[in-house]
């Protein structure tokens, strides 16, 4: 997962200059903020004074070092999202914080799902604090705040996975927890309602799911499809785009192990995507042929 840094003691980094205007302006906050997330003094003093960052380290001085975007390129195509991670020091230990740019929709709705839903299990973020300025909406048509939660370290994401297998750079298909972390989320009536593969996180040999502010309750069986099948949708999109950024034919090994996966995922559940509506649209836009004519979709 790249991150691009974007403030620091020593101001902004090369690296962050070394973008095109147009996509440092994409990277940087916009609209009416309840704080200048750019500003590492507004950002230590939100840090240190805001009760619910941070649980167990609320009065110990915490020093921000950096901040930075999340910015991840696609095959030569750039995307972002409003997510930031902040980098700091606690008794000269360096940590981590993620603050995501909301709406108070949005916020209050994601905030609500992992405190009252998950707050207590495991393989999901811990959330901290909804920094929101409701003073501003007097004065701006478009207010802002910062989601503040745990950063769930990682090594690789489910879209990357998918990837890594089926060109062969991952020798042993294993799913370790999947199966149980997603039937966690349905056991608790939620519908992900956004579970891409880069919301699925792998550290070590435990999955983690992220990103909650699309959730919906779950009110049927079918639900449970919908999120399969935009998993599997979404992940083999990813995989698609990498195939035709690098010429690569879905065939052979290629495609066996690519039918292997989803097999794999969909037979530990017992879900046939095959019909999903959410499915034919991630099959819509696909441009390989041979995954569009896969055995597995017959």
């Amino acid at each position: 997962m790249p991150w691009v840094k974007i403030g620091s003691k020593e101001g902004l980094a090369d690296e962050f200059k070394g973008l095109s205007s147009v996509d440092q302006k994409r990277l940087l906050p916009r609209g009416a903020l309840p704080i200048n997330i750019l500003d590492i003094d507004e950002l230590e003093a939100t840090l240190n004074g805001v009760t619910g960052i941070c649980p167990g380290k609320n009065g110990i001085k915490k020093e921000v070092v950096a901040l930075e975007g999340y910015y991840p390129p696609k095959f030569g195509i750039w995307a972002t999202h409003r997510l930031y991670r902040v980098i700091y020091t606690v008794e000269e230990a360096r940590m981590y914080v993620i603050a995501k740019q909301m709406t108070k929709r949005d916020g209050d709705k994601e905030f609500w799902a992992l405190f009252y839903r998950f707050y207590d299990e495991p393989y999901m973020p811990v959330p901290y604090y909804f920094l929101y300025d409701s003073r501003l909406e007097r004065e701006f048509k478009e207010v802002f705040g910062y989601f503040w939660m745990q950063y769930i370290e990682h090594d690789i994401n489910f879209e990357e996975y998918l990837l890594n297998w089926t060109i062969g750079e991952i020798d042993r298909l294993e799913f370790y927890n999947l199966g149980d972390l997603l039937r966690l989320l349905w056991s608790k009536g939620v519908k992900h309602n956004d579970l891409k593969g880069e919301h699925l996180l792998l550290k070590g040999d435990r999955w983690h799911l992220i990103d909650f502010e699309k959730f919906k309750h779950l009110k049927n069986p079918k639900d449970r499809e919908d999120d399969l099948s935009i998993l599997i949708g979404d992940s083999t999109l990813f995989l698609d785009g990498y195939m035709r950024f690098h010429r690569i034919e879905f065939e052979g090994e290629i495609k066996k192990r690519y039918e292997e996966f989803v097999r794999a995922v969909l037979g530990e559940f017992g879900i046939d995507i095959r019909q999903n509506p959410h499915f034919k649209t991630f099959l819509g836009v696909i441009r390989s042929h041979g995954i569009r004519e896969s055995a597995v979709f017959k």
